[in-house]
């Protein structure tokens, strides 16, 4: 099994400006961000799903955290439709830290 550790900059922990959703939304866009890209890209959709909040929420999420200048949203335009690049995080990491576990069980049969 594999587990990814973010670290967060307190001062975005201990920001009285978001709520613990906008965090949520935050931190999961900085954990997607590609470095070659400089961007993260999921939709409202995969985002919502991914972290269990409805579509309505993520946009409100996403809107305050852009209000607030902590991330800029581009908007793309394709053949098949439209989607957005997050950029420009005023608060990101530069490493993820992962850590792999093995798991094993054991039985202790009497």
């Amino acid at each position: 099994m594999k587990i990814q550790f973010l670290k967060l900059a307190e001062y975005l922990i201990t920001d009285k400006n978001i709520n613990s959703n906008e965090l949520r939304v935050y931190a999961y866009l900085i954990n997607l961000f590609n470095k070659e890209k400089g961007c993260s890209y999921p939709s409202i959709e995969t985002i919502a799903k991914d972290i269990n909040l409805s579509d309505r929420t993520v946009k409100n999420c996403i809107a305050k955290l852009v209000k607030l200048k902590y991330m800029t949203i581009e908007k793309k335009k394709i053949v098949k439709g439209n989607y957005n690049t997050y950029k420009n995080f005023k608060f990101i990491v530069v490493e993820k830290y992962e850590l792999y576990l093995k798991c094993c069980c054991v039985l202790n049969v009497s």
